[in-house]
């Protein structure tokens, strides 16, 4: 959650837990401890959430290099002749400087 839309959730919490609060006990001092804490879980909150947001995507991104990895036994396609093999099995026509490619 960007930060901006954060803050907004913040602020209306917070004066919703105001008013509220006032309304329920007609004391200020109430009113002003009820909203200090609800802002302090809500920014409790995002925090644990972006936490584990980081944590996720290190997850995620740790899993998705596991899989990329070829099984035991076979030799990793290296990047350059991967790009060259998806080419050669290309219906499009290729341009190469030393060979001569003759339309059919």
């Amino acid at each position: 959650m960007p930060f901006g839309i954060f803050f907004r959730i913040l602020v209306l919490v917070m004066c919703t837990s105001a008013v509220s609060a006032y309304a329920a006990s007609l004391s200020i001092l109430k009113a002003v401890v009820v909203t200090l804490a609800a802002s302090l879980l809500l920014q409790v909150t995002y925090f644990a959430s972006l936490l584990f947001l980081c944590w996720w995507s290190g997850r995620a991104h740790s899993d998705h290099q596991r899989s990329t990895h070829s099984p035991p036994g076979q030799a990793a396609i290296q990047p350059q002749e991967h790009k060259q093999a998806e080419t050669e099995h290309s219906n499009v026509l290729q341009l190469h400087p030393r060979r001569d490619h003759r339309l059919p």
